[in-house]
């Protein structure tokens, strides 16, 4: 189904709100399958909106259809012209249409890739898609607390303002949006080109959520799909000739990539401290079209096979630069960043977990954190255990070690009302659960031996690990969470 067939549909469902019968949903919830927390969950299939239930004529039935026709106006109607340039801008970007060229063209974006790393040896590709990932939770997150001025850094100008506008309009119908339970299903780098022109790197994310409309001065939902829905929409990435990978992190390390302060921009994108250009691509990526996609599902992951390694040779690279390195000691410290993690998970309060989270990841837990408590529930995972640490691969790369460890676990998942005490999600059957969870530090780091990030101190002063808000130790200013002094968490 394409992109006007499926805006057609939901025009066609939220209609149903002005003729009483509107069915609801059942099953499906992010719990459900295989996962936990705000990130598991298995897909919904075949959803439409409904009310579920009647409603009653006369003013009521008037006051819906003016709802709907707005949410026709500002929801429907753009995607459907979003769709109508998808193709011209997929072609831009050398996506090639409806088959997707890009996707099959393997040798193309690999030949891409060494040719931009030749000119940047700081590249890394595993590295990139962390901060894409950060990226689109970011601009995300900006968007559900309607803050405009929060966009900015992460987009052209012309992206800028069309996002900007979305969020307006928000504002001004009290509209709130919420993605409940996001979950990043996949990534996927369709297309690689680097020329006289510049680099640009296609990134498609599929996502499981629910995404919910609230009016922001009562709390009243105007739209619920009632279940998990997938989706997928794909960002172009550019930055200029010459420009090279930032290696303080840049703009979504909050920093400028130019001067490296903190990161404060004037309305025309400019640093306040140094007064350069941050958001036109000269130094650091920025995202030039955001555009609707076909929901992939898994894909062979070739953006990054060139880097990737076994275990077994993965961790005899990492040990030939680190003799300390044991990769069972290694494995052992995942066990303990796990159950802290899930602990601050239950406890909604990641403060305990942030010295060892990567930003990207952590603005992403935090916003479901967040939500959790904006609805007053908390997540319980009874009887927490780990079952299985299994290292699946490893990505040694010029800057950085990317370590993927498959964690099988078994826990009763659960969500509790914090009001009445009861369970409204799940149950107390204890259910197996897998996920993958990649740990990053740089090249060249040393084992000390002491404790570090996942037992909650700095690796550099060995204080205790407290974090500022660019994730820096608050006694030393080491960059803690960047993976440059120990091994942090990057994704899961």
């Amino acid at each position: 189904m394409n992109l006007r067939e499926v805006a057609i549909k939901h025009t066609h469902s939220l209609l149903e709100l002005t003729r009483g019968g509107g069915g609801g949903h059942s099953g499906g919830g992010h719990g459900g399958g295989g996962g936990h927390g705000g990130f598991g969950g298995s897909f919904g299939g075949g959803h439409m909106y409904g009310s579920g239930g009647g409603v009653g004529g006369g003013i009521g039935s008037f006051v819906v259809f003016v709802i709907v026709i707005l949410i026709v106006i500002f929801v429907v109607l753009p995607m459907i012209r979003r769709a109508a340039g998808a193709a011209s801008a997929g072609e831009a970007a050398g996506g090639g249409g409806g088959e997707d060229r890009g996707a099959r063209d393997v040798a193309g974006v690999q030949a891409s890739l060494a040719a931009l790393r030749a000119d940047d040896p700081g590249f890394e590709a595993e590295t990139f898609l962390q901060r894409a990932e950060m990226t689109y939770f970011l601009v995300n997150r900006a968007v559900q607390h309607l803050d405009a001025p929060g966009l900015q850094a992460y987009l052209t100008p012309e992206v800028f303002q069309a996002k900007s506008g979305e969020v307006a309009t928000m504002v001004a119908e009290h509209h709130k949006p919420a993605q409940l339970d996001l979950n990043v299903r996949g990534i996927h780098v369709p297309v690689v080109r680097h020329d006289a022109s510049g680099d640009q790197i296609l990134v498609q994310f599929d996502v499981v959520s629910r995404d919910r409309v609230l009016d922001d001065r009562t709390g009243a939902v105007i739209v619920d799909p009632k279940d998990d829905l997938r989706s997928a929409t794909r960002w172009l990435f550019t930055r200029k000739p010459g420009a090279k990978t930032v290696a303080s992190g840049g703009v979504v390390a909050s920093k400028c990539p130019v001067c490296g302060a903190p990161l404060q921009l004037d309305a025309n994108g400019l640093c306040k401290h140094c007064n350069s250009s941050v958001v036109t691509g000269e130094h650091d990526w920025v995202v030039a079209s955001i555009e609707p996609a076909e929901f992939a599902g898994p894909t062979p992951d070739f953006f990054i096979a060139a880097q990737t390694l076994e275990p077994a040779a993965g961790f005899a690279a990492i040990t030939a630069s680190d003799t300390a390195f044991a990769p069972d000691a290694f494995l052992k410290r995942c066990a303990t960043a796990f159950e802290a993690l899930e602990t601050a998970w239950q406890a909604r309060d990641l403060k305990d977990a942030r010295g060892f989270m990567s930003p990207g990841l952590y603005y992403a837990w935090q916003t479901q954190v967040e939500q959790l408590v904006d609805r007053q529930r908390q997540n319980v995972l009874e009887n927490l255990r780990i079952t299985g640490l299994t290292p699946i691969r490893v990505t040694h790369g010029n800057a950085f070690d990317d370590v993927m460890v498959r964690v099988d676990a078994v826990c009763a998942d659960y969500e509790v009302d914090d009001t009445t005490k009861k369970i409204v999600f799940g149950d107390r059957r204890p259910q197996p659960f897998t996920e993958y969870w990649t740990f990053q530090r740089g090249v060249g780091v040393k084992t000390s031996g002491t404790d570090g990030t996942f037992e909650k101190k700095c690796p550099n002063c060995g204080g205790p690990l407290t974090v500022n808000a660019v994730g820096e130790c608050t006694y030393c200013k080491a960059a803690v969470t960047s993976g440059k002094f120990d091994w942090v968490l990057s994704r899961i």
